[in-house]
């Protein structure tokens, strides 16, 4: 059946289901944002933007720059200020002296300009709307995507992309993963929609991802897909279309499509270079020669890395043991290399238990009473996508637009890999911070989920017996289950963390000055931050220090905000700290002690 034809085929009631389907993903995503608390951020890189957005104004005479600090008065060197980590910085004493005051920013400047209105409009809460927006529209997009495939699995795809796969964790967080995600499905959707090798198909391509580039650099990873892909797309044409194919093999014509192929590169980096303000992107290019270098050092860990890419539940303690990341691989594999093989009752059998394997792990983990904030591979998280290669074949065969989508993901999954390992690859693996499915490869899940659900379609039409049949769609419930889930588990996680980081944000509000060790408190209450000192110090000690800078402005008393025990007889770096009611005070696991400066220290 031709794309035209399936098209034809109920297009009507598919529309409707799709426009139902997005409804009630919209709501419930609205629901889900309104009943945690939104002053607070699960991640301190959303507090940072944040920070960074009110570090920055646009007006007729362009950006103006000033980070904003309550403490400047106190400590006007900065020494206290946040830490380096994400957080914008002051320009130097050199850069002042030039006439250039912008700070190193590290976020993209992109999302900090255009998350200003919201919050100036209503507060924290309309720094949600953009990224909610982006996500909800990202599971739109991937149900046009899967429309132009087959107009039947559009409202399918809409429900599953944005429930059960980590765009809908991602929706709710003041991050950019979720934009960029949708600028690359809308490349993706260009590049299925439009002609293969024509000139307007790839300006369509490089518009969003250029958007998707300064937001967020792994883009650039989706660019070079999706250049590959029109490219190859065009020399290959369809075996149904000898005009195409006969057209495209010229000579002239490949020398024109590596011509064009070259245009998206070329602004690709001129969009990073032109954001070097953003210090993440001038960091990986300036550094590319010592990045490859050190590349080839890595070399012997790339295994370890790939697993914890792919297969692997770092989810903080020992809550799983090696058998599962075992597991786990030996059961992609033979997912990922099942279709390929001749067809036979046995080799139905023996993917469905692979299927099965991958599915039962994945679930083991999901149903853990054990808490965990973070999981950072790839088919864990959505165990159902690992079944999408069944669509290659299929797509060979007829090379349509399911063709066209299953090259992108094999060239985006091996040009993503390639860059996530040279990016973040260290000698124990994969370097990732909070993840709830790896951020970095956020477009994959859309794109595999399409080519997951074409791939049932083509088992259930190609399947020898019915009892497989059955028997493979019990696995693929049993596994879209298991990844809406993890959402479950996700969002109702990360609901508790900002309950508890509110508490957090009250108690901080409610003294004068506050003093932590803890380098992320003061992202995750930012909208406290900018109201009120919160001075920061790696080392205890140094509090005194900060005692010298502020007794002079009149302060005396201030709150000393940590995780780890204060043990008795412990000195904050001076001996005339008197504890305030009588101890240190817990408060949903931040411990707060109160001093007053004076003398006859009893403090701990």
């Amino acid at each position: 059946m031709t794309d035209s034809d399936s098209r034809r085929r109920g297009s009507g009631p598919s529309r409707g289901w799709e426009l139902a389907a997005a409804l009630s993903v919209l709501m419930v995503y609205v629901v889900a944002l309104s009943l945690m608390p939104r002053h607070v951020f699960w991640s301190p890189d959303e507090g940072a933007k944040l920070i960074q957005s009110q570090s920055i104004s646009l007006s007729l005479r362009g950006l103006s720059y000033e980070v904003p600090y309550p403490g400047r008065t106190i400590d006007p060197a900065f020494d206290f200020f946040l830490p380096k980590i994400t957080h914008p910085r002051p320009a130097g004493p050199s850069a002042q002296a030039s006439g250039d005051v912008r700070p190193r920013l590290h976020g993209s400047l992109l999302f900090s300009l255009i998350s200003q209105p919201g919050y100036a409009a209503i507060g924290a809460t309309g720094l949600y709307l953009f990224p909610l927006l982006c996500g909800w529209l990202s599971a739109v997009v991937s149900g046009r995507i899967a429309y132009a495939i087959d107009p039947r699995l559009s409202a399918a795809t809409v429900v599953t992309v944005g429930l059960a796969t980590p765009v809908f964790f991602y929706s709710l967080t003041v991050w950019e993963h979720a934009p960029a995600t949708l600028c690359a499905l809308l490349a993706v959707w260009a590049l299925l929609t439009g002609e293969p090798g024509r000139v307007r198909t790839l300006v369509a391509i490089v518009t969003p991802l250029a958007v998707g580039a300064m937001l967020r650099i792994e883009t650039v990873a989706v660019a070079a897909a999706c250049v590959v892909t029109w490219a190859l797309v065009a020399f290959m044409g369809s075996p149904h279309d000898d005009r195409t194919s006969t057209a495209v093999g010229k000579g002239s014509s490949r020398i024109k499509i590596g011509w064009y192929a070259a245009v998206p590169t070329a602004v690709m980096l001129l969009v990073l270079f032109a954001n070097t303000i953003t210090t993440r992107h001038f960091r990986l290019i300036s550094h590319l020669p010592k990045h490859l270098w050190r590349g080839l050092d890595e070399l012997p860990h790339i295994p370890r890395s790939l697993e914890i890419l792919f297969v692997e539940a770092d989810v903080g303690r020992s809550v799983v043991s090696s058998w599962f990341a075992i597991g786990m691989a030996a059961g992609l594999a033979l997912c990922l290399v099942g279709p390929f093989l001749r067809r036979s009752r046995l080799v139905e059998w023996v993917q469905i238990a692979a299927f099965l394997t991958v599915a039962t792990f994945s679930g083991a983990l999901a149903l853990a009473e054990t808490k965990y904030r973070w999981l950072h591979s790839v088919f864990v998280i959505a165990p159902f996508l690992a079944f999408w290669a069944y669509s290659i074949p299929e797509a060979w065969r007829s090379r349509t637009k399911s063709f066209t989508l299953a090259v992108f993901a094999v060239a985006y999954l091996f040009l993503g890999t390639a860059a996530i390992l040279y990016a973040y690859a260290r000698p124990w693996g994969l370097k990732a911070g909070l993840e709830w499915g790896h951020r970095y490869f956020l477009p994959l899940f859309p794109v595999l989920t399409v080519l997951t659900l074409v791939a049932a379609k083509a088992y259930w039409h190609a399947t020898l017996t019915s009892a497989s049949c059955a028997a493979f769609w019990a696995v693929l419930s049993l596994s879209l289950t298991v990844g809406a889930i993890y959402q479950y588990r996700g969002v109702t996680q990360m609901r508790d963390d900002r309950q508890a980081m509110a508490k957090w944000s009250d108690v901080v509000e409610q003294n004068e000055y506050v003093v932590t060790d803890l380098w992320w408190l003061p992202s995750v209450v930012a909208p406290v931050y900018l109201r009120q000192p919160i001075f920061f110090t790696p080392r205890r000690r140094a509090v005194a220090d900060w005692v010298d800078l502020a007794t002079p402005h009149g302060m005396s008393r201030f709150a000393f905000a940590t995780i780890g025990p204060i043990e008795e007889g412990t000195s904050l770096g001076r001996d005339d700290l008197r504890v305030v009611g009588g101890g240190s005070k817990i408060h949903a696991g931040l411990r707060l002690i109160v001093f007053d400066v004076g003398t006859g220290a009893d403090g701990r």
